[in-house]
């Protein structure tokens, strides 16, 4: 029996790369590397030190990997993890915390 995971597909292994987050004035910038063949982002978001992630965009567009999360309490440290979504809705793993 082989198992064949198609390159494009979420399930081929790759995972959003260079995750950074950066907070500003009432927001957080999230920048990553974007996966050419990615149909969408799901953004992910929990309060450091505390349970689950919790998605917080869902089908997310950015060709240019940035995504801004104004929905953040000043003074609230937050851990984020991005999927990639591919032409089928199948979702990767996450990606590395920032």
């Amino acid at each position: 029996i082989f198992d064949v995971i198609l390159r494009g597909s979420a399930k081929s292994g790759r995972i959003v790369q260079d995750l950074l987050a950066r907070g500003e004035q009432s927001s957080t910038r999230l920048t990553f590397s974007p996966i050419k063949e990615a149909a969408s982002y799901n953004i992910y978001r929990k309060v450091a030190g505390e349970g689950e992630f919790s998605r917080i965009r869902s089908n997310y567009q950015s060709a240019a990997g940035e995504v801004i999360d104004r929905d953040v309490q000043v003074g609230t440290t937050y851990l984020y993890v991005i999927k990639w979504v591919d032409g089928t809705g199948e979702e990767s793993e996450e990606s590395v915390e920032a």
